[in-house]
């Protein structure tokens, strides 16, 4: 079952066996044999946080936002949120390549969707609004 990326076995429900994986969570449900991708709201929240609100000034530098929210565990969400912020601003072809900052941003989610499934859609949605602001 864990052919994709690092996986551990976090625990079982009465269908579902869960499994953590770099980014996502998936749920192998053992009735219909289907994964199921399922949001990992603790990196959904602290992206969240990190990205902040476009245009609204933070004295807390966003570092500080996460480990905040998730002092015990931002040492290893920093660096994936990083990683996934930078992937966004490095994307090849450019995402900001676009004819409106509307499709911009919908460019900008449909590439962090399909790239990190396990990412609420506020998360992703922040993310491209911030990515827009910037380019706008």
């Amino acid at each position: 079952m864990c052919g994709l990326r690092k996986c551990t076995l976090l625990g079982t429900t009465a269908n579902a066996r869960l499994a953590a994986y770099e980014d996502v969570a998936h749920a192998f449900h053992t009735a219909t044999g289907r994964i199921v991708t399922m949001i990992d709201p603790l990196l959904s929240q602290c992206l969240l946080a990190f990205v902040g609100t476009p245009g609204h000034l933070d004295d807390m530098p966003p570092e500080e936002r996460v480990v905040e929210i998730a002092p015990n565990v931002a040492h290893d969400l920093l660096p994936r949120i990083k990683a996934i912020v930078d992937e966004v601003y490095s994307a090849e072809p450019p995402l900001w390549q676009s004819p409106s900052i509307s499709e911009m941003g919908r460019q900008v989610e449909a590439f962090v969707t399909a790239r990190h499934p396990g990412l609420s859609p506020e998360a992703v949605n922040a993310l491209a609004n911030s990515f827009c602001f910037d380019w706008k």
